[in-house]
């Protein structure tokens, strides 16, 4: 179905007995295939923010769901906030509402978690961690393998700023250079790891 299987094969074996006699086949099911998006409608899902929405939020409180049925139909995409990188290059993400999240991608909503650019310490180690060759590959894996652990559809670079994280030495140009260096790697970790025909994963940031 659409919440797990979008971006890859997977091959199932089907038993059966008959007569006494045990058979077994292998068979491939392929991806579900999103629909294209040529205008997507996407919010920001920041779990920090969850405990005064459902403190506050009448419509919670009624129904006791985070999200609302024309949520459901109308949007294409939610961003899952944050995963806080660390300075050896893995990432801490706080799952609380992953598997509520979740649920939204059989309407066809793509989830994808966002790299956290924006608190200071997070940016910090994100910007070193990206001049490194060897860290950097270490974080594009962990990345991979977060959006595999919940299985979601990619993730969002949100670096604020290129050249303002306030490290001395990292100038805008390097940031930049830096940045490009990370969206690279992952579209190339990313594209070995999708199957064909399956669905691309994402790759996004706020410019």
């Amino acid at each position: 179905n659409r919440m797990y299987q979008t971006h890859n094969n997977q091959y199932v074996t089907v038993y059966a007995n008959i007569g006494g006699v045990e058979y077994s086949k292998e068979i491939l099911i392929e991806p579900v295939i999103f629909d294209d998006m040529d205008h997507p409608l996407s919010v920001y899902f920041a779990v920090s923010s969850m405990n005064s929405y459902k403190k506050y939020s009448e419509r919670y409180q009624s129904s006791n769901e985070l999200f609302s049925d024309g949520f459901k139909n109308t949007f294409n995409m939610l961003y899952y906030a944050f995963g806080s990188p660390n300075s050896d290059g893995t990432i801490d993400i706080n799952d609380t509402y992953m598997s509520e999240v979740l649920k939204l991608k059989n309407y066809g909503v793509r989830i994808l978690f966002v790299i956290d650019g924006a608190n200071s310490g997070s940016l910090k180690n994100l910007v070193q961690v990206c001049n490194d060759a060897t860290l950097r590959k270490t974080f594009v894996n962990n990345i991979y393998n977060l959006i595999v652990k919940y299985n979601l559809d990619g993730v969002d670079i949100d670096w604020e700023f290129p050249g303002l994280s306030g490290v001395n030495g990292y100038t805008t140009e390097i940031d930049i250079a830096n940045m490009n260096a990370l969206v690279k790697e992952l579209r190339e970790k990313f594209s070995v790891e999708q199957d064909e025909p399956g669905t691309e994963y994402l790759i996004t940031a706020a410019t």
